[in-house]
């Protein structure tokens, strides 16, 4: 295992009433690295292992995928992110985005970020 795969760091968040899976790594301000929706957050592992040294990384598992269950309550994805980003306790981030996980994300900024 290398060094830099020891440093990413697994937590369950409880987000809203149930647990979100959350791999992290790294320090400043975060970039939210959202999966594809053919994956989990286990698809950032490679690109985490090359930058968590530079920046913080968290990869979120989305509700229902990899280790994030089924809520038995109604959500949305976008207001998922909002809600981890006041547990990072973060008024900004970036995201980057991967098919399914790119249309959250501009959901999410369609949804806050109005000016």
């Amino acid at each position: 295992m290398t060094e830099a795969h020891q440093n990413i760091k697994t937590a369950a968040i409880e987000l809203d009433g149930s647990p979100l899976h959350v791999r992290s790594c790294g320090e400043g301000l975060p970039i939210l690295l959202l999966h594809a929706g053919i994956a989990d957050s286990r698809m950032w592992q490679p690109l985490m292992e090359d930058l968590c040294c530079s920046f913080q990384l968290i990869a979120p598992d989305l509700r229902c995928y990899g280790g994030s269950p089924v809520p038995n309550h109604a959500f949305v994805y976008h207001e998922d992110l909002a809600h981890l980003l006041v547990h990072l306790e973060s008024d900004r981030s970036w995201m980057v985005g991967a098919s399914f996980g790119a249309r959250i994300a501009v959901n999410f900024c369609l949804v806050f970020l109005r000016g």
